[in-house]
């Protein structure tokens, strides 16, 4: 199950931060992330190159769980 829940979690919690810090974060690919801020009576803008991808050990993971839960339901 954790395989299969990940992803949703991590879905859920960028769309959390993103919805927080008034930001874009990809779950899979590439962005570019703007933020502004105030300090000091000053204005400071930043840009923000972002790359996000799952890994080969998650698609491995899910080949295991997903295995391991057909040979489960399986009848002996």
């Amino acid at each position: 199950m954790l395989p299969l829940l990940f992803p949703i979690g991590l879905f859920v919690t960028l769309n959390l931060t993103s919805s927080y810090a008034n930001v874009s974060l990809p779950l899979i690919g590439q962005s570019t992330i703007k933020y502004t801020m105030n300090y000091g009576g000053l204005r400071i803008d930043t840009e923000t190159a972002v790359e996000a991808a799952l890994t080969q050990e998650y698609w491995i993971a899910l080949t295991a769980g997903v295995l391991s839960a057909l040979a489960k339901s399986r009848p002996r």
